[in-house]
């Protein structure tokens, strides 16, 4: 519309609708210049005047309805849409006063009679040529003229009848309900936007409760798989201690019946010991010479078989002889080990000796199988 009116005009500088939705403060200059000299012919630009000064006092004489400042006009050109506003009111009412002359609605046309109203009101409602009429043809002497009731007709036919005040007290209390209905939906409206503001937020505070006890079941449930793998190394490893108890025991039950057996070979050792300590008391010099009388013996029997069977008996008698000998002085050496003091302190010690170290072993062959049937019970 602007740029149509702006063309149709002859705007002498060129243009186009996108340069006048975004124009500039020159373009603003040039296009303000052109509407005001529509009211003021002689208006220009410059001469020592500011633009701002200039601009402001032509709108506010010619009734800009909205507010206006020095300092709006002074950024102009950074808000375009004030100045298409500037623009586009100016061109409006230059149309406006192109095409109203208020002398049409007061002046007849010449072949007209008098009173007969305007081109502009012909077809309307004839309130300005009826006033017109009635001071044109007014007499002064009338004084049966009821000027009242022709004003009150005048406006009548102006406005149109006046409605009743109750009628008009009952649409304003249905529009004052409706004004109350209105305003308890925008309550209401308010209050579920309010609600509504909440539900998000407690929608958020959820779905970060959500996400952070989906991390946590992330990471209980990789604890989980991982006290699992232990839980499986613990019962694989408790099975193999369990079979290796189980070795441990029949390995105990194999050395306890070793020890057992030991143990009997032991004591059969032992009184057989005892046995041979109490047949026997000797030492190791009259061991070794009985052991050389008996084999003196030997080599006198075989000597004697040897004379007897080479039947030479000639030293018969005397073999007899130094074998009586040869008896009786075993017979009293066994004697004097027996009946010796000193031979036998030294044969009772040694046997304590001998005692003892059976004793020890024994002790220890004991120890042995009590902490292998402890071991067991563990």
């Amino acid at each position: 519309m602007l740029y149509e009116f702006l063309k149709e005009k002859a705007y002498p500088n060129y243009t186009t609708p996108q340069a006048l939705s975004r124009m500039s403060a020159k373009e603003f200059e040039n296009v303000i210049t052109f509407l005001i000299q529509f009211f003021e012919p002689n208006f220009k630009l410059g001469g020592g005047t500011r633009m701002e000064d200039a601009v402001l006092e032509q709108l506010r004489r010619l009734g800009y309805p909205y507010p206006l400042h020095k300092s709006m006009l002074m950024g102009i050109g950074s808000q375009p849409h004030k100045a298409l506003a500037i623009i586009t009111w100016l061109a409006d009412f230059a149309k406006y006063l192109d095409s109203v002359n208020p002398l049409d609605d007061f002046f007849t046309a010449e072949d007209s009679p008098i009173g007969t109203p305007g081109p502009r009101l012909a077809g309307g409602s004839g309130t300005v040529g009826l006033l017109l009429k009635h001071c044109l043809q007014r007499q002064d002497d009338d004084s049966s003229f009821d000027e009242d009731a022709f004003l009150d007709n005048l406006v009548l036919e102006a406005v149109g009848p006046i409605q009743p005040v109750e009628e008009i007290e009952k649409k304003l209390a249905e529009q004052h309900q409706e004004v109350q209905r209105l305003a308890a939906l925008v309550e209401a409206q308010e209050m579920r936007k309010k609600e509504l503001q909440q539900s998000k937020l407690k929608i958020q505070c959820f779905e970060k409760y959500f996400e952070e006890m989906a991390a946590h079941f992330k990471a209980r449930r990789v604890d989980v798989e991982k006290n699992e793998k232990k839980l499986a190394t613990l019962v694989e490893d408790a099975r193999s201690l369990q079979r290796h108890i189980a070795s441990n025991t029949a390995a105990a039950a194999k050395v306890a019946d070793q020890l057992g057996r030991m143990e009997k070979e032991l004591q059969g050792c032992i009184q057989q010991d005892q046995d041979l300590c109490e047949q026997y008391t000797f030492k190791v010099e009259d061991l070794e010479r009985d052991l050389q009388l008996k084999q003196e013996l030997i080599a006198k029997h075989k000597s004697y078989w040897a004379e007897q069977t080479a039947d030479t008996r000639k030293n018969a008698h005397d073999l007899d002889k130094e074998y009586a000998d040869i008896c009786k002085a075993t017979s009293d050496l066994r004697q004097k080990l027996t009946t010796d003091p000193e031979i036998k302190a030294a044969q009772e010690s040694e046997k304590r000796e001998i005692m003892d170290t059976i004793k020890e072993m024994h002790d220890s062959f004991v120890d042995a199988i009590e902490e292998n049937m402890r071991l067991r019970k563990q």
